[in-house]
């Protein structure tokens, strides 16, 4: 479980641009100038705002997004913690543990990220949310590791395939290829 936070922490975080929970930062975008890949993420020249990633949730939309998670409810027990962990003001999630990410990655992302991300990009996400949710069943079959495993490394690859040649065209305010 301790895995699924780390991983609940870094998609969750860089899903909604979280400070200090999000793995795109300025750094980021400077290796990617460096590596010479995804052009329309690099830092511009005297700028100091990131060009928006389509990865990633608008602002005025994670305000939606933390409403609709501070209302949340779950029987006690089960997850009901999620809900006081949310910051409406600050737009922030604090003091996640091991078992509210769990319910958060499997059960609430998949739900909350359909209408604010292209589906390109929710796609592999949800995948990545259905392959923990069959790790973390109650028996696991060999045959059914073999299967994950085969999936693991398919959601792997379409995610770096489709950050590597999903564009944002402005103009429309639609994800091209």
């Amino acid at each position: 479980m301790h895995i699924e936070k780390n991983v609940c922490d870094s998609v969750v975080g860089t899903v909604l641009n979280l400070e200090g929970k999000t793995k795109d930062g300025p750094k980021a975008r400077v290796d990617l100038k460096k590596m010479g890949i995804r052009k329309h993420l690099w830092l511009k020249e005297g700028k100091k705002k990131m060009p928006w990633a389509p990865y990633t949730v608008k602002p005025d939309q994670k305000t939606q997004i933390f409403r609709w998670m501070s209302c949340v409810t779950y029987p006690s027990g089960v997850a009901g913690n999620i809900a006081r962990c949310v910051n409406l003001r600050e737009n922030k999630i604090y003091g996640l543990k091991s078992h509210d990410c769990h319910i958060l990655l499997q059960r609430l992302f998949p739900v909350f990220i359909r209408p604010f991300l292209h589906r390109q990009v929710v796609e592999p996400l949800v995948a990545l949310s259905r392959f923990f949710m069959k790790l973390c069943t109650r028996e696991v079959r060999k045959s059914d590791l073999r299967e994950m495993q085969a999936d693991i490394i398919y959601i792997m690859s379409i995610v770096a395939y489709r950050s590597s040649t999903l564009h944002l065209d402005v103009s429309h305010g639609k994800a091209t290829w």
